[in-house]
């Protein structure tokens, strides 16, 4: 393992147990071995929010961003940072990010797998399905090949994805993006009662949060809990409806109109 990778899992298992000066130094180590490390920069900035530093906490933050432009949870602690600040248009322009990067994720992550399916939804920027997705819809003796090639190196990856993401919920059980983020994580690992008990926490959290009425709504499908799934999605398309929120507006109708709703 890279030293910057050593220092960052000791620096996370720290902040979870609250020894956050411990923390602190093993995030700094990480990063100076590795400036660009995202997962250190995140958690730092979890840590000086925690000691009540939130000008530190959020220069990190935008560090984070800087390096990471995708990061869900850059974009989504940054809003929470300047909502505590009582900075309320920089805090709503960062959750209005946070949550467009999370459409998009929704809208380039394939189907689930199984009997359910849900008809594709274009891509604003009009670019074809990736390879990797079209080779995965056709089942053809090649892309079996090399999936399997790469098959240890993704388990591994979704394993780390999944103690990541399930530490910063033990940082921040507050934080409905965190809850989201952990859910999905899982709902790809097939956890589904796990995946099921983060998403509804995230819905819990943050009634209005769209993106996570979605992801729920596809874990209780995979469950074939499909009345659950129905009222789910049905709000979920109302929430979506009065903000605005079109693209996971446009996948629940789809995933509704498939259960005969």
């Amino acid at each position: 393992m890279e030293r910057d990778q050593e220092h960052y899992e000791r620096g996370l298992k720290l902040a979870g147990e609250s020894r956050l000066d411990e923390a602190q130094r093993e995030l700094e180590l990480a990063l100076a071995a590795n400036p660009g490390h995202a997962d250190s920069l995140e958690v730092l900035g979890v840590v000086f929010e925690r000691r009540g530093e939130l000008e530190r906490a959020i220069e990190v933050t935008r560090r984070l961003i800087e390096v990471a432009p995708l990061s869900i949870m850059g974009h989504a602690n940054l809003s929470r940072f300047f909502m505590l600040q009582g900075r309320i248009p920089e805090a709503e322009e960062m959750q209005g990010k946070a949550r467009v990067l999370g459409w998009r994720e929704q809208l380039t992550e394939g189907d689930a797998s199984g009997s359910f399916r849900v008809e594709a939804v274009p891509h604003p920027s009009g670019t074809e399905p990736s390879e990797a997705r079209v080779a995965s819809s056709s089942g053809g003796f090649l892309a079996a090949l090399t999936a399997g090639a790469d098959a240890s190196a993704d388990e591994d990856e979704l394993a780390r994805k999944v103690r990541t993401y399930r530490q910063l919920v033990e940082l921040d059980p507050e934080d409905p993006m965190s809850h989201w983020t952990l859910g999905k994580a899982l709902h790809e690992a097939h956890d589904l009662a796990s995946a099921e008990h983060h998403l509804r926490e995230a819905v819990r959290l943050d009634s209005r949060y769209s993106a996570a009425y979605l992801a729920l709504g596809r874990v209780l499908i995979e469950r074939e809990q499909l009345a659950a799934a129905r009222e789910i999605l049905t709000r979920g398309v109302q929430v979506a409806d009065e903000k605005g929120d079109l693209q996971p507006k446009a996948y629940m109708e789809k995933h509704l109109r498939q259960l005969g709703a």
